[in-house]
């Protein structure tokens, strides 16, 4: 396959057939893959949100603004057990996580952070229950 570029700035495609594109549609094709390749990794990283089946306990929340009551996304919730971070998450569009925790035991007490750039972090120690979920409610960050 051999590849030309012509002064009036046409692509011709040299193969078993001859094809000729213009280059705009040749970038506007690398355009729409491009698209379609962060489309997919998008809906991917949504589908970390699932809690993962098994014997797990399951937190979840919403993340909002102090002053404001807005939902912040994609801020971090972050479960942190004796061993150090244990599994992260980011909230959603409307503030709200929702995560599985595998258990080995019948309840753990685990701390939870949550940051956000241009927010004070906030730590809060949750007792998790084996297949139990444990509704935070409104996790209030200070800008």
């Amino acid at each position: 396959m051999k590849i030309i570029f012509s002064k009036d700035k046409d692509l011709t495609i040299n193969s078993q057939c001859d094809t000729k594109f213009t280059k705009k549609r040749y970038e506007l094709f690398l355009g729409i893959i491009a698209l379609v390749f962060i489309i997919a990794i998008t809906f991917h990283a949504c589908t970390k949100y699932e809690t993962p089946p098994g014997k797990t306990a399951n937190l979840k929340g919403r993340v909002i603004d102090s002053i404001t009551s807005t939902p912040i996304d994609s801020s971090y919730v972050i479960l942190v057990g004796s061993a150090g971070a244990y599994d992260t998450t980011r909230s959603r569009v409307d503030g709200t996580f929702v995560m599985g925790c595998p258990m080995s035991c019948t309840s753990l007490l685990i701390d939870i952070h949550f940051r956000k750039a241009g927010y004070q972090d906030k730590n809060v120690t949750v007792e998790l229950i084996s297949e139990q979920t444990v509704d935070m409610g409104d996790v209030r960050l200070r800008p």
